[in-house]
């Protein structure tokens, strides 16, 4: 039952997410807000899912991370960009 919410929330709320957070953090002075947001929605319900007891506590739980991975995913994404075009990509050694 955890595996299928799981994938309900990666693949609904996740990727909804990723779509409505993209457009917003195309601005480079709201990347590190979101993605600082985004990380520490992720990172509490990790640690309290050894404490559900419940398989309805540890979806909701799941669910909570999956959200903040795809709140910082996309600032994430969009500053690697930014600094590979200011820094450059890096060096070609097959060449």
């Amino acid at each position: 039952m955890v595996g299928f919410i799981s994938g309900i929330g990666e693949v609904v709320l996740a990727t909804a997410c990723d779509w409505f957070q993209g457009a917003g953090a195309n601005a480079p002075e709201k990347f590190w807000p979101i993605t600082l947001f985004g990380y520490t929605i992720q990172m509490l319900p990790v640690p309290l899912l050894a404490f559900a007891g419940s398989y309805q506590l540890a979806s909701v739980l799941i669910i909570v991370e999956r959200i903040g991975q795809a709140t910082r995913n996309p600032p994430r994404d969009a500053m690697l960009v930014y600094a590979a075009n200011e820094t450059g990509y890096g060096l070609d050694l097959a060449t």
